[in-house]
């Protein structure tokens, strides 16, 4: 008995020192709940630019790069120049941005080929093709934004939803637009009720420069007016800006969107 008491005495120090060292193999160390929430921040940032790449990728492989915005590529690179020097959430930020874009810029292709097909459909079916019907939806935009900066039906006082917000006429060459939530400038401008594409957006930038500090940043009831006598230098000059904008970062203009508003 008394050495079937030691072995149960020895047996029970034994696994309560196996528990102890146990125990203390699984509780974590100061430090690693920090160590553990920077590792998943960085695989965050990692992914959002794995992500970035594949949507940009995709972009350029289906519109044979005639979908993605010149502005796009500048961004990617500073989400991956940010997760190399660790600013993770910059990263996120910009990688966000360039997904956002090169998805916005595959849609609009896709609408584009859609609308040239159905135009190009029409036009055999009456048995002609004529050039202003069938060249594409690009061309058919710029009519499109030609007739509402002429007038088209618009009547003063009336209001529309259009985008997010809601546009509000107050005569034919100007309207007011009360900003929605997840508006973007890009949106607002793409809207027939505005200018009908969405590389008009520098238009609306320029007009009320004094309003918007960034024009990637624009925030739910902001007033906007919308002018629709612009010339065809000024409508031009916007769309050839918007397609070759530098490198965006939220939060802060472009230099080339300055450069932009210093033009006559």
């Amino acid at each position: 008995m008394i050495r079937a008491n030691r072995l149960l005495y020895l047996g029970g120090m034994v696994l309560g020192a196996s528990l102890a060292l146990g125990g203390c193999a699984s509780q974590p160390t100061e430090e690693a709940p920090a160590e553990q929430a920077e590792m998943s921040m960085q695989e965050k940032a990692a992914q959002a630019v794995s992500e970035a790449e594949a949507a940009v990728k995709k972009t350029q492989q289906e519109t044979d790069d005639w979908g993605l915005w010149k502005s796009t590529l500048g961004i990617l690179n500073n989400a991956k120049n940010s997760l190399e020097q660790g600013d993770y959430q910059a990263a996120i930020d910009a990688a966000e941005q360039a997904k956002f874009q090169a998805e916005k810029g595959l849609e609009q292709y896709q609408e584009e080929q859609e609308e040239y097909k159905k135009a190009e459909e029409a036009a055999k079916q009456r048995g002609d093709f004529p050039e202003e019907e069938w060249v594409g939806a690009a061309k058919a935009g710029q009519q499109d934004a030609s007739r509402d900066r002429e007038g088209g039906d618009r009547m003063a006082g009336e209001r529309k939803s259009v985008a997010n917000g809601t546009l509000i006429i107050q005569s034919d060459d100007q309207g007011l637009y009360k900003v929605g939530r997840g508006d973007t400038l890009w949106d607002v401008a793409s809207a027939d009720a505005i200018y009908g594409n969405p590389f008009a957006w520098p238009l609306i930038y320029k007009f009320n420069s004094g309003k918007i500090n960034d024009p990637d940043l624009i925030f739910p009831s902001q007033e906007f007016e919308i002018m629709w006598n612009v010339d065809s230098a000024a409508f031009n000059a916007a769309v050839r800006h918007a397609k070759t904008r530098g490198s965006w970062r939220l939060g802060e203009p472009e230099a080339s969107d300055l450069e932009y508003l210093e033009q006559n």
